[in-house]
């Protein structure tokens, strides 16, 4: 358990700055802000260049953000697997998970209704 609490912290501070960066990028991407700053630091986010060959993205940022979701991941089961196994917290863990699943789905077939 102490291992899994070591690992779980280790690999969320490691990733943080580049997880924010991917939350807060997304968010200037969906309300549009405009802005070359903004448009550049984009073709991180998309891993794309622009029509005209710019961008910061490469092969070796692609790798990272790779090993960032398999980090993501493995990070996600392991703070699961720590709050699972305090039953105190089962019930809330259960509910939240529950709820993190029918919002995103209910947005989605509300989006298609209009």
């Amino acid at each position: 358990m102490k291992r899994l609490r070591s690992f779980h912290r280790l690999l969320g501070c490691f990733f943080a700055p580049l997880i924010l960066f991917f939350a807060v990028s997304g968010l200037w991407q969906i309300f549009g802000l405009p802005g070359e700053p903004l448009r550049r630091l984009s073709t991180l986010h998309t891993l794309h260049q622009h029509k005209d060959g710019s961008g910061l993205a490469n092969p070796a940022f692609a790798a990272l953000v790779v090993l960032m979701a398999l980090a993501w991941i493995a990070t996600t089961l392991a703070g699961l697997t720590l709050v699972f196994r305090d039953p105190a917290h089962r019930r809330q863990a259960l509910l939240g998970i529950a709820v993190g699943v029918a919002l995103p789905t209910l947005a989605i077939l509300l989006g298609r209704l209009s």
